[in-house]
């Protein structure tokens, strides 16, 4: 798969930053310590949870990191309302 991806930016003249790619395996029961992407000699190791667009996702997708973030800016914002 990769090297279809890999194709597809050779064709259209794109380059990856390879120190910025990520990966998660979004699987709540699949272990995914064994499993590793390479692409030109760069290898991926899939993380528990990555950043995209300023959210952080989790493997289970779960938002916990996300929703904390939420629960305390609306007690900063709500107060003793927030009870």
């Amino acid at each position: 798969m990769l090297s279809k991806v890999k194709l597809w930016m050779t064709i259209n003249k794109l380059q990856t930053a390879k120190e910025k790619l990520k990966a998660i395996i979004l699987s709540s029961n699949r272990k995914t310590e064994d499993i590793v992407f390479e692409l030109e000699k760069h290898k991926i190791v899939p993380s528990e949870s990555t950043k995209y667009l300023g959210m952080v996702i989790d493997r289970n997708l779960t938002f916990g990191k996300e929703r904390r973030k939420l629960e305390r800016l609306l007690g900063q914002l709500l107060g003793p309302w927030s009870a």
